[in-house]
This record gives C-alpha cells, structure tokens and sequence, in this order.
C-alpha cells in the first residue's frame, strides 16, 4: 500500500531530499512513527536497506546450519523493522515466517519465498533513491575536532547504557537525541551503535559505548 499522497519519483526524491516512493510501504505510516521527521525516517530506510537486503538469505542459510533460533531471531528482526516503516506486506508474511520457523513448520520454505519476493523490489527501490542521494552530496569540509563538539548531557548517556543493558529499544530514540543534539559532528561510532540497534544487536551496541562515551564532550553539571 503507497502513500495517500503522491510522492516523487527516485530521482526527484534524492534531489530534493524527500520521500521516495517506495513499493509496498505507506511512507505516511512510517513518517508517523518517527514523529513526522523526514530525515529520521529517510534514515530507519538507508538503514533497513544495509542491514535488511540479505535477511531471506542468511535465514536459509542458518537453517541449513541447523541453527533454527538464529532463524527467527532474523525474521523477527525483519519483521519488525518493515513494520517501523509502514511496510505492512512484508511485515505481515514476515512475521508467518517468523511463526512457521518457530514451530517447524515445513512451510517456511514458502513463506521465506515469499519474503523474498516482498523485499526485492523495496531494497531495489531503496538501492536506487539512495544512489542518487549520494551522487548529489557536496562533500562536507573536514569534521570538527572532539573539542569542538556541542556538549551532551551525561544524564542522556548514562540513559542509553542502562537502555542498552535492558535490552530496551527505546534506545534508539535515545541515540536520535544525541544525534540531534551533535548533528554533522557526530562521531562515526554514533552511526555504528545506530545501526546495531536497529537491527537488535544489543550485545554489539555495548561493545561500542566505551569508543562513544570518550569521543564525546559529556556536561556533568547537575
């Protein structure tokens, strides 16, 4: 299901910094669950194309490994991530895979197919918007030293490893404030917690708040 309201094409999307339209996803739905930022959302997309593309692939192969929790902890990750953008056909035969892998139903196999069949026009359509996004991006002048960063609050950190060791996926959020508090400053390593965290990689987020927690400039007033 598209959005209510047309949406530009690929390319006029990446000139203009706008919503693609994409197959099979109510971008009005996803917009919403990111209370309505553009940006925020345009990155959940960049992101689920990265981590999402090979989801039916590295299923089948666990399976074939034998290792049927990995599969469901894959599928559970895709079909909760199409649900967050607006994406209610792929999160819909997502989650009967999810089910048919849990309880050992042999119909996985057409479930995964169908995923499949789902996922492929989206994360080409995604491959494509942000290609052209990319070709159109004035490189940025060499980034600001730590010094030079906006302080963050250490109470909002001290938020996100408590999130983190909870297994809590508010800590996204979390990390959208710092981001909007560091803006083009913040440090790579803030990227790279994003992404584990959208892909419920919590375990990897961890490993990475050290690397975080020394880049950034931290105001302990109380």
């Amino acid at each position: 299901r598209g959005s209510a309201t047309p949406l530009p094409s690929l390319s006029t999307a990446a000139a203009a910094g706008a919503l693609p339209r994409l197959p099979g996803v109510d971008t009005a739905q996803g917009l919403a669950q990111t209370g309505g930022k553009a940006a925020r959302y345009l990155d959940l997309l960049k992101r689920f194309q990265r981590g999402q593309a090979e989801a039916p692939q590295q299923i089948e192969a666990a399976m074939r490994d034998g290792d049927s929790e990995l599969a469901v902890r894959l599928a559970h990750t895709l079909r909760g991530t199409a649900g967050t953008l607006g994406a209610e056909g792929l999160q819909r035969i997502a989650a009967e895979l999810e089910a048919a892998l849990k309880s050992g139903d042999a119909a996985w196999r057409q479930r995964l197919g169908e995923t499949q069949a789902q996922l492929a026009p989206l994360v080409a359509a995604l491959a494509t918007h942000f290609e052209a996004a990319d070709a159109l991006v004035t490189p940025a002048p060499p980034g600001a030293s730590a010094a030079q960063r906006p302080t963050v609050p250490a109470a909002l950190l001290q938020t996100l490893h408590q999130q983190i060791a909870q297994y809590d996926s508010q800590a996204t959020e979390t990390v959208a404030q710092l981001r909007d508090l560091l803006g083009t400053q913040s440090p790579a390593v803030l990227l790279q917690l994003d992404e584990c965290l959208m892909n419920f990689a919590f375990d990897e987020a961890t490993q990475l708040l050290p690397q975080l927690q020394a880049l950034l400039q931290l105001d302990t007033a109380p």
